[in-house]
């Protein structure tokens, strides 16, 4: 099964999937309490504005769950907080949602006008941050990227609430749509409300009172920790709407980061230097404003790897002017740096089609944070280098995985956060991905990055070979914009590499492109307009560049929805 339905399945404790199937069934078995004579339709609300319970039973002023497509619902009996949080919902709000992928299309609006679009969300579940991320897009554009709940909120049980300005489409809708990267998408509440600052109607929570938007900043988002060779660590964050700066805290220990920062930056990364090789380092961000500080972001953790030159690896096997390293090495060979801290993967595993010693190669999936890095490859003369990848996967656990991209980093400097891995189609079944990069006369060090969960299940070697051309750079910016049974599409061209053509790719579940492109435009082409689709449908997408020497890095993965 794929990420999302295993989330669905395995993300969700027996009792609450009990709770969800019986709140199915009443919902079947009772639609006709969502009539008029019960509690006003959406449509009657939506001219003034509309607040949904998602997930959940009408608690005024929120209607009951209505006017959306897919997902399914779940209940929690935990406690919110909301004193973090302005124009909180009702307690109730917090404690029903809906999850997966899935759209809100909110009708009977005004055609072209303005409409404040707030969000209510509380992660009950998780535990810890980065087992749920998802993307949230509204009338085609996204809204928030690699959303998690968790360190948003600081912990779990604590309301988060984001707002975002829409206008009402030309049949007077908004819709708002809901894209899984981790585990399950999840919106516990939504409120459209008329005007873009109107401030709403007050809700049943005792003692609350709707104030003004603003104060501080949200909690940072997406915290990601990378280990360079020259003993530093690079950490970066997604900005937080209203920041000024952030704080950046470091520790030794879990949970002795103190409350003095280290740094205070005021841009969304920042490299700590002069570290040791001997501990692990733990680290939370924070947003700073004018109104004061946000909570910090969840904790994580890194080593930085050994000095390059150090790690005792064997030399590169020579063949012909390539050098090959042999991936099983990272671990069993005692040399390089394989950082596992957030689980048990990266790990070794058999494989009868590898060719390395042994038929060793290395699983780098389900290691969210994982790394290996190789320190001690010597070429004789600076310039350009091909780094190619032998590796292998099917579908496993994630079979609408398509293409599982990786991380490059090169001498500490992260080259891309997505080549390309196109599914192979069997665990024994080898093909190779391949980027070009500069290297340095004599010793380098380069590292294979997680990006997600489902990384490439088998890595057999990796070789270098001096190159004279390169592939594209990796077009960016991919924007969709839906219309009835089409999408558009439109990226900022490669910066480098005289791109000829680019690919566009398309799935329906991310990270589900299918590897044969539906089409190709040429290298002066930057739009692309996809026609019948189905309606109601969320598809995702992303654009690689082409030229003789291979294909570039995807760009950004985009979901939307036709309508």
């Amino acid at each position: 099964m794929d990420a999302n339905s295993r989330g669905a399945l395995m993300g969700r404790k027996p009792a609450q999937r009990l709770i969800g199937m019986i709140m199915l069934l009443c919902c079947v078995v009772g639609l006709f309490l969502v009539s008029p004579l019960f509690h006003p339709s959406s449509t009657a609300h939506a001219a003034g504005g509309l607040q949904i319970n998602a997930g959940g039973p009408a608690v005024a002023p929120f209607i009951a769950d209505a006017d959306f497509t897919g997902g399914a619902t779940v209940t929690s009996n935990k406690t919110i907080t909301t004193t973090g949080v302005t124009n909180p919902a009702p307690q109730a709000v917090y404690q029903s949602n809906r999850y997966g992928n899935f759209s809100y299309t909110i009708p009977g609006l005004t055609a072209g006008a303005s409409y404040m679009v707030r969000l209510h969300f509380a992660e009950t579940y998780w535990t810890a941050a980065g087992k749920r991320t998802f993307n949230v897009s509204i009338n085609g554009s996204q809204v928030l990227t690699n959303f998690d709940i968790f360190a948003a909120a600081g912990g779990t049980a604590i309301a988060v609430v984001k707002e975002f300005n829409a206008t009402a489409s030309s049949t007077g809708t908004v819709n708002i749509q809901f894209a899984t990267v981790i585990d399950n998408a999840q919106v516990n509440g939504i409120e459209i409300l008329g005007g873009a600052s109107v401030t709403p109607t007050p809700t049943s929570t005792p003692g609350v009172t709707p104030t003004a938007t603003g104060g501080v900043p949200a909690t940072p988002a997406s915290e990601e920790l990378h280990a360079n060779s020259d003993s530093s660590i690079t950490m970066s964050w997604t900005p937080s709407a209203g920041a000024t700066s952030y704080r950046v805290y470091r520790g030794t220990a879990a949970g002795g980061e103190g409350n003095t920062p280290i740094a205070t930056t005021t841009s969304t990364s920042y490299t700590d230097r002069n570290l040791s090789s001997t501990p692990i380092y733990f680290y939370q961000v924070s947003a700073v404003n004018a109104a004061g500080e946000s909570g910090r972001t969840a904790e994580d953790a890194s080593k930085t790897p050994p000095p390059i030159g150090t790690g005792g690896n064997i030399a590169g096997v020579p063949s012909g002017n390539s050098l090959i390293f042999y991936c099983k090495d990272a671990i069993l060979g005692g040399f390089d740096w394989f950082q596992t801290l957030t689980g048990w993967f990266p790990q070794v595993l058999g494989s009868s089609a590898a060719l390395s010693p042994g038929n060793r190669v290395v699983d780098m999936a389900y290691a969210q944070h994982g790394t290996m890095t190789f320190n001690n490859v010597v070429v004789q003369k600076s310039g350009l280098y091909t780094v190619d990848w032998r590796y292998a996967f099917q579908g496993g656990l994630f079979p609408a995985v398509k293409n599982r991209q990786m991380g490059l980093m090169v001498n500490g400097k992260v080259i891309t956060s997505t080549e390309r891995f196109p599914i192979t189609g069997s665990f024994e079944i080898y093909q190779d991905s391949s980027l070009q990069v500069q290297l340095n006369a004599g010793v380098n060090s380069i590292s294979m990055l997680a990006v997600s969960d489902h990384g490439v299940s088998r890595v057999d070697e990796m070789t270098v070979t001096p190159a004279t051309a390169s592939v594209p750079s990796g077009p960016t910016n991919l924007v969709a914009t839906p219309g009835s049974t089409t999408v558009m599409l439109n990226w900022t061209a490669s910066s480098s590499g005289n791109p000829t053509s680019y690919t566009i790719y398309r799935g329906t579940a991310s990270d589900g492109e299918n590897p044969t492109p539906i089409a190709t435009v040429s290298g002066t082409t930057v739009t692309f307009t996809d026609t019948g689709l189905h309606n109601g449908t969320l598809y995702f997408y992303n654009v690689a560049a082409n030229n003789s020497v291979g294909v570039s890095p995807d760009t950004n993965e985009v979901s939307v929805t036709p309508n």
